[in-house]
This record gives structure tokens, sequence and C-alpha cells, in this order.
């Protein structure tokens, strides 16, 4: 009995290994950011702003990814320019800048996407453009402290619009 549930530990643990071996690969490339919209106006002024904000995204693409691309098909994602939800306004008595979120300032994110099946042949090459001009209310955002969270939830929902078409 001892023997068998050993042998069960190693059989479940080599499932766990393949399943996330053979899941999507991602590939992310961030292309001229100094030309995006928040860093070319200097409201992201620092290199861990940007750090910050690119981890955000890329973990959302790749969590996405996982979550609808067929298991085995690759996506390589290029980004072109990203545009936070709001506008800054400087606080001068703080000497801090704030983001401040109005209608008028939503969330934006330009990218180009290929996507590859198991053969490697491609399935997908396409531009996207997101915005959303209802990102007020779209989702609950209050008592939320996420780097580019309406970004995000941009990526989220395309994921599952386009990614999830792929499933046979």
């Amino acid at each position: 009995m001892n023997a068998f549930i050993k042998n069960l530990k190693i059989l479940c643990f080599i499932i766990a290994g393949t399943s996330s071996f053979l899941k999507a690969d991602v590939s992310i490339e961030f292309i001229d950011i100094e030309n995006y919209r928040d860093i070319e106006s200097g409201i992201i002024t620092t290199d861990n702003e940007r750090e910050v904000i690119m981890d955000a995204i890329t973990k959302t693409f790749q969590k996405t990814a996982k979550k609808y691309l067929p298991e085995g098909y690759n996506l390589s994602v290029s980004i072109n320019d990203i545009d936070l939800a709001g506008d800054v306004e400087l606080a001068a008595m703080r000497g801090r800048d704030y983001r401040i979120l109005t209608d008028i300032y939503p969330p934006r994110i330009k990218f180009h996407y290929e996507i590859r099946d198991n053969s490697d042949a491609i399935v997908l090459d396409s531009d996207a453009y997101l915005k959303d001009l209802a990102y007020m209310t779209s989702i609950p955002f209050i008592m939320r402290d996420e780097p580019a969270i309406f970004v995000s939830q941009l990526v989220k929902n395309w994921g599952r619009r386009t990614l999830r078409s792929l499933e046979g």
C-alpha cells in the first residue's frame, strides 16, 4: 500500500510538471517605451514605475494565455503603446503627483500579436487597439491597489474574446 501511494505521488508530480511544460508559451516585447503616452508626456518618470507597470501587464498576458490559449499554442505580443486610465495632476502642497480618474482619459493599449499552434503554423496575426470608455463603471476598482489595473482588465477581456475563440 505504501508503494502504491509513493508511486501515485511520483505520477502526480510528473503530470504536474508535464502540464506546465505543455501549456502556452508567451513572449512579450515592449516596443519604443519612451514613446508611450504616459512616458513621453513625463507622467511616468522613473525606471521603477515603468518596471512595475510592464511587469503587471506581462503577468496579465501570461495568466490570460494560460487560462484561455489551447495547450501547446504560443502567443507573441509586441506592445506599441500603453496609456493608463486618468490623468496626472501635480499636488504642489505635498510635492507628489496624483492620478485623477475621469471619463475623458480612458485606459488604452495598442499591440500586435501572433498566435502559433502546435505545429508552429500561424493561427492569428493581427493588431489590437483596446480602450474602455466606460472603465469607471466596468469593474469594481474601489480599494484595489494594483498597477495598471484598467489596462490589465482590457487584456483580460481581449483574451477572453480572442483566445477563447481558438478552443476547438
